[in-house]
């Protein structure tokens, strides 16, 4: 067989779908009333306007064509002018939809959450310095520039008057977390501070006050310097974990650092230590348990990469 006969053999396609949305065969027919494909001879190849079929399919490729225009017009959102950039831009656009954060293992209950509803809650929190970390509302005690600025601190004055009840009207429950050593707390402590120095301390008081929760927790240490601030943290990382698929929602929202820690507090107010005593950390008499608890603290941070966080959120 020579080059002419093989070029004007006939064309078939005996594929279903020809990968355009249509068989060639049944887009052909519109334009040939015998429904037949024409044959492609070497002229044919070339005199695409003389001959329709090539014409038409060689137009299923072009730019113009309205059946691409249709489906991209109805994909792409419109441009805006933005006066200030001097640009065209699609808007951004929020629908509502739910979103599925977690993935549910069998017989859990999903719990959605709207994309909306988390943004607007973190412009809020960025907004706002005075919103607790849930956005539901706003820090009722006076805070002070303490020595961590992602935590909010409060003064040993403040503490005092929450103790003879000058803030019973704006605070409904408290709790104070003692996180300093036990030995230390034994010695002495604020008036109902319970003690949790370690990390499973405080995920078993998470995991433990599932009603009537404080309304807010207070930490310190001696000097609420590092170990205080650490396990203050550490809950709320572990409370954001506990309510991933309901964020923004925290089991507690509205947590503070006491300023100066137990010593400056037993300096201004003793009286209401019990007992009224204050042993500190580095105490010649407890060097074997400062050592212990030191390298469970080491263990814990093992891993951890150092960092200064803006805020707690």
């Amino acid at each position: 067989m020579d080059l002419s006969e093989m070029v004007s053999t006939r064309v078939s396609f005996n594929d279903d779908d020809s990968g355009l949305g249509m068989d060639f065969e049944e887009y052909d027919s519109d334009s040939q009333q015998n429904n037949e494909l024409y044959p492609l001879t070497s002229q044919a190849l070339f005199d695409f306007d003389d001959n329709p079929s090539i014409s038409d399919v060689r137009n299923l490729f072009h730019e113009s064509d309205t059946y691409c225009q249709s489906n991209t017009s109805s994909i792409k959102r419109p441009r805006e002018y933005d006066a200030k950039d001097n640009t065209f831009k699609r808007p951004k656009v929020f629908d509502g939809r739910k979103t599925l954060t977690k993935s549910l293992s069998f017989g859990d209950e999903p719990q959605f959450v709207s994309s909306e509803d988390v943004y607007t809650t973190v412009n809020r929190a960025l907004d706002r310095d005075d919103l607790i970390a849930d956005g539901t509302g706003y820090y009722r005690l006076p805070t002070v520039k303490g020595k961590h600025s992602d935590l909010k601190s409060i003064s040993t004055e403040t503490m005092t008057n929450i103790l003879i009840g000058k803030y019973d009207d704006i605070v409904n429950s408290y709790c104070v977390i003692d996180c300093r050593y036990p030995f230390e707390y034994d010695g002495g402590h604020i008036q109902g501070a319970i003690n949790l120095p370690t990390r499973e301390m405080i995920s078993e008081f998470l995991n433990t006050q599932l009603s009537n929760r404080p309304q807010i927790l207070i930490f310190h240490c001696e000097f609420s310097s590092e170990r205080g601030p650490k396990l203050c943290r550490f809950l709320r990382n572990t409370d954001r974990h506990l309510n991933g698929e309901r964020y923004p929602h925290l089991y507690y929202p509205e947590v503070y650092i006491l300023d100066g820690g137990y010593k400056e507090f037993y300096n201004n107010g003793k009286e209401l230590c019990l007992p009224r005593n204050y042993i500190p950390m580095l105490h010649e008499d407890y060097t074997v348990e400062v050592r212990h608890f030191r390298s469970k603290s080491k263990s814990w941070a093992s891993g951890e990469r150092r960092r200064c966080p803006q805020r707690l959120f």
